[in-house]
C-alpha cells in the first residue's frame, strides 16, 4: 500500500520550498528600512515608521504615505513566514529521513516470502488487497447470460461489447473487478452492479454502472430511477459510484472510458 503520509510529507516539502523561494525573492527588493507600529485611535488606524530599534514610537505616516506602511508591513510578514517555513521544512526533512529508516509499514516487505507466510502484517500489500477483493463470494444474477459472444480478457462472459471493453480497460490498468456484483438499493431491492472495482492504491471501492441505451426513453427512465436509488443508498457519482453511458448515435468512447478508469482507479 502506498505510504500516504510519506506522500503528504513530500507534497508539503514542495509547498514549503516554493514559499521559501518566493519570500527570499520578495525580501531582495529594496525599500524603506525599519519596522511598522500600528495603533488604533478610536475608529481610526494610525501607522508609525520605526526607522531603528531605539526609536520605539516612530514617525507618524500620513495617508499619503500608505505605500510605505504597506511595504513595511508586508516585509515584516514575509520575514516571519520565511523563518517559520525554513523551520518547518527542516522538521519535514528530518521526519522524512527518520521514516525512511524506521517505517513500521515496510518491515513486512523486507521479510522473505517464507517468513511472510507466517506473519500478519499491519497493512495488506497491494497484491494481498487484490486477492482479498477478488476472493469475495457472491451469488450470480438470476438473469442468466445466454448465447453471448462477448468475453473479457479474463474469460468472463459478458452481456455487451461495451462491458467487455470496460472490463479489459480495468485489467489493463490493474484495477480488480467483480462482474454483476449484488447490492441492496433503497426502494429497489437487490440489483446487480455491472462492476465492483477498486482503487488499490487508496484501498477505495467503487461501483461502476454503464448505461448502454440511453436513447431508449424507457431504458433511460429506468436507469435514472436506478441512479436515484444508488444515491438514496449512499452511493454518489464521483465519490464511490462511476456512471458511464452511450447511445446509438454516441457509441462508447474508448479513450474517454480509459481516462475515467485511470482518474478514479489509479
Amino acid at each position: 500500500m502506498e505510504d500516504q503520509f510519506a506522500t503528504a510529507l513530500e507534497e508539503r516539502r514542495k509547498v514549503l520550498e516554493r514559499i521559501i523561494a518566493e519570500k527570499e525573492t520578495a525580501l531582495r527588493v529594496r525599500g524603506p528600512e525599519g519596522k511598522l507600529r500600528c495603533v488604533q485611535r478610536g475608529n481610526r488606524a494610525e501607522y508609525y515608521w520605526r526607522k531603528d530599534r531605539q526609536n520605539t514610537t516612530g514617525s507618524y505616516l500620513p495617508t499619503t504615505s500608505r505605500d510605505t506602511a504597506k511595504f513595511l508591513a508586508q516585509r515584516s510578514y514575509d520575514e516571519v513566514v520565511l523563518k517559520y517555513a525554513k523551520e518547518e521544512l527542516r522538521k519535514v526533512n528530518a521526519l522524512t529521513q527518520m521514516r525512511a529508516n524506521h517505517n513500521v509499514n515496510q518491515i513486512y516487505e523486507r521479510y522473505n516470502p517464507l517468513r511472510q507466510e507466517l506473519v500478519t502484517p499491519l497493512d495488506m500489500t497491494d497484491e494481498q488487497f487484490k486477492q482479498d477483493f477478488l476472493s469475495q463470494k457472491y451469488p450470480s444474477t438470476p438473469r442468466q447470460i445466454t448465447n453471448s459472444q462477448f468475453k473479457s480478457r479474463l474469460g468472463i462472459t459478458m452481456r455487451s461489447k461495451s462491458e467487455t471493453i470496460i472490463a479489459n480497460i480495468l485489467s489493463d490498468i490493474g484495477a480488480p473487478y467483480l462482474y454483476e456484483f449484488p447490492i441492496e438499493l433503497d426502494g429497489m431491492g437487490t440489483r446487480y452492479t455491472d462492476f465492483l472495482t477498486a482503487n488499490v492504491r487508496l484501498r477505495k471501492i467503487f461501483r461502476w454502472e454503464h448505461y448502454g441505451k440511453m436513447d431508449d426513453p424507457g431504458y433511460a427512465a429506468a436507469n435514472l430511477n436506478r441512479t436515484l436509488a444508488y444515491e438514496r443508498s449512499g452511493f454518489f457519482p464521483g465519490i464511490n459510484l462511476i456512471i458511464t453511458h452511450e447511445t446509438s448515435e454516441k457509441p462508447l468512447d474508448i479513450d474517454l472510458i480509459r481516462t475515467i478508469a485511470e482518474t478514479y482507479l489509479l
